[in-house]
């Protein structure tokens, strides 16, 4: 199993510098993207777990679960994520002021609606609201750049119709 692993992880490295050089030219001041794998026992191995930290810098995380049945389909699943992540980066929410201000406006949505739902339980749902919201925006920014990657990705099938 190491041994795939090790084939995956370079295949991943080789994609993800295809993305960072060709389509962003090296202008990303964001580091290379943490590569792992989870385990058949692990909650998001159907699916991955794909998402941005940010500490000092933004760092990209792809954790891959479910492996596609051929070396091709992982490379282009892994260009369609690391496009998706860098899109966080430059497009939306682009930084933490803007995640704040998504935050804000939803939750004076809420507070404005005759439908409101009680405050304590909406705020725990406002972060996954405004991530929603930003990848609609960022898969639709890549589906004009990339429409069949788009449209073909395991991960955004797999997570939208479960």
């Amino acid at each position: 199993m190491e041994a795939k692993n090790e084939r995956y992880i370079q295949l991943a490295i080789e994609a993800i510098q295809e993305v960072f050089e060709k389509e962003y030219f090296g202008l990303l001041a964001l580091p290379l993207p943490e590569i792992t794998f989870l385990t058949p026992e692990e909650e998001s191995y159907i699916t991955g777990e794909y998402y941005i930290s940010i500490g000092n810098n933004w760092q990209i995380h792809l954790n891959f679960g479910a492996l596609p049945s051929t070396y091709l389909e992982f490379q282009e699943e892994v260009k369609v994520l690391t496009r998706h992540e860098i899109e966080h980066y430059q497009s939306c929410p682009f930084d933490l002021i803007t995640h704040f201000r998504m935050l804000k406006v939803i939750m004076d949505a809420n507070k404005s609606s005759k439908y409101s739902l009680e405050e304590f339980s909406f705020r725990q749902l406002v972060p996954g609201i405004a991530n929603q919201i930003s990848d609609i925006i960022i898969d639709t920014k890549n589906f004009y750049k990339y429409p069949s990657e788009t449209l073909n990705s395991r991960p955004l099938t797999s997570h939208v119709f479960q």
